[in-house]
């Protein structure tokens, strides 16, 4: 589980802590607030743990190995030509960014530095002795399709089995509501036409059904289920209200698997119905809100509830 995220002039921020819930966490802002930032920060320091190679993280070598994994992680979730230009230009002496990373399990802690100046300043100050052990998994609609994995389930208990199916069911019978009767859709995701039995291609739908049925397919094959970290940036760009509340639910079901979830939002309306769902069944929730100070700068302060902050 992920614990904290420290940063200092690392992309807009000055100086931010998140401390986080080991169930759901959402970042409530408008667009250029950095909600996305850091989702791929947490992101790619679990990424670049678990694919890390264990044997030779146990070497003499393993610091400037893990060094060398998380730039690459780094700069490939952020689209960034050089590892320099994540550092905050706006800020003094150089820019130096700090980041760390806080896991549940103290021995995984992430710890970096660098500059605006130059890429060569990436210092891995702690470096992990224990890796993540399960993959995290990015869902956003530009990557969704790219990342829908096959048709094999994993292999799960018969008491996880019966909640992915249950899951699984809510999220066709919503779908199956708002694409209408013509429509017939798997539990892998997989959608034809009723009449001919016709394949469809998941591009023939809008970007919140897209990521419903990768969502679905990620669950039912047990890719994500019962442990690790599950980002969703910004996936409700396009969501009505019904979806909204499916999405909501889908999150919290997940949630209580085992799964920590992280999501970005600009609704307020995807904040509540989250916050409804989790109050329902005594969930651990936190919800930050990014935003802009008449001075310019990028505030962050956590949402207990209407009107308080």
């Amino acid at each position: 589980m992920l614990k904290r995220v420290y940063l200092k002039n690392f992309c807009a921020f000055s100086e931010a802590d998140f401390k986080f819930s080991n169930n759901i966490n959402v970042f409530v802002g408008d667009n250029g607030t950095c909600k996305s930032s850091i989702l791929k920060l947490a992101y790619a320091a679990g990424s670049a743990s678990f694919s890390a190679d264990k044997f030779v993280m146990g070497k003499g070598n393993a610091h400037e190995y893990f060094s060398s994994k998380l730039k690459s992680s780094l700069t490939w979730t952020f689209k960034a030509k050089e590892i320099s230009h994540l550092a905050n230009f706006n800020a003094e002496d150089y820019g130096v960014a700090n980041v760390f990373v806080e896991f549940e399990d103290e021995s995984q802690n992430i710890e970096v530095s660098f500059n605006n100046m130059s890429s060569s300043s990436f210092a891995l100050k702690k470096t992990p002795y224990a890796l993540v052990e399960n993959k995290p998994i990015w869902i956003d609609f530009s990557t969704s399709l790219l990342n829908m994995p096959d048709s094999t389930c994993s292999e799960s208990r018969v008491s996880d089995k019966k909640k992915i199916s249950e899951i699984c069911e809510n999220i066709i019978s919503d779908l199956r509501f708002v694409v209408g009767k013509t429509i017939d859709i798997d539990h892998f995701g997989r959608c034809c036409l009723v009449e001919t039995a016709e394949p469809l291609n998941a591009n023939c739908f809008s970007e919140s059904i897209i990521i419903m049925l990768v969502l679905l397919r990620l669950i039912k094959t047990g890719t994500v289920f019962g442990s690790g970290q599950l980002f969703l940036d910004s996936p409700d760009a396009n969501f009505g209200p019904r979806l909204t509340k499916t999405l909501a639910k889908t999150i919290c079901a997940l949630s209580e698997s085992g799964v920590q979830v992280f999501l970005a939002t600009q609704k307020k309306s995807m904040l509540e119905e989250i916050q409804s769902a989790s109050i329902e069944k005594d969930m651990n929730c936190k919800f930050f809100l990014h935003q802009i100070s008449e001075s310019g700068s990028l505030e962050i302060a956590e949402y207990l509830g209407e009107g308080q902050v």
